[in-house]
């Protein structure tokens, strides 16, 4: 069995980003309408914003199947596993 490599769609985790930037600025929206709960919004999708930005970076996240095991990334680093 040869080395196999799966990506994640860029495009889908572009939309996820701007899906949760919305929500971060319907957060922000409701803070200056003097609604609390707004922080819950801009702390929860902001961390959403974070983590789907770092996804977009190049070699970030993938899943690498070979013959010795599988080597999920996460952030840009490798973890090989057997099973």
């Amino acid at each position: 069995m040869q080395t196999q490599t799966f990506r994640p769609s860029k495009l889908r985790t572009f939309g996820y980003l701007l899906l949760a930037a919305g929500f971060v600025a319907g957060g922000f929206w409701m803070l200056s309408e003097g609604e609390e709960f707004g922080w819950y919004l801009v702390v929860f999708f902001g961390f959403g914003v974070l983590t789907f930005a770092i996804s977009l970076l190049p070699n970030s996240s993938c899943l690498v199947l070979s013959r010795e095991g599988r080597s999920p990334t996460a952030n840009g680093r490798f973890q090989m596993s057997r099973g």
